[in-house]
């Protein structure tokens, strides 16, 4: 599965707590060839929005921000999430 797929994965995961049209925006920035921005803003919207996350769920964040090259301040914050 390569970056894009993961990415629109971590978006299906917001289904239930953010609008799907808010979702499709996030995601969108994939089709425009900006994966780096889209998985940023998913991730900046979780925290935002305290969304519970389950420990593979962080774990996939931060396997994509690592292969991706992005350093993060919000390690911390997201693993406070996990239910």
């Amino acid at each position: 599965m390569d970056f894009n797929d993961r990415i629109r994965k971590l978006g299906d995961l917001l289904r239930g707590y953010v609008d799907i049209q808010l979702i499709d925006f996030f995601v969108g920035y994939i089709d425009l060839n900006e994966p780096v921005i889209a998985l940023d803003t998913i991730v900046a919207h979780i925290c935002d929005n305290d969304i519970p996350l389950t420990q593979p769920d962080v774990e996939e964040i931060f396997s994509l921000q690592r292969k991706m090259g992005i350093t993060s301040k919000s390690d911390d914050y997201l693993k406070g999430l996990i239910r």
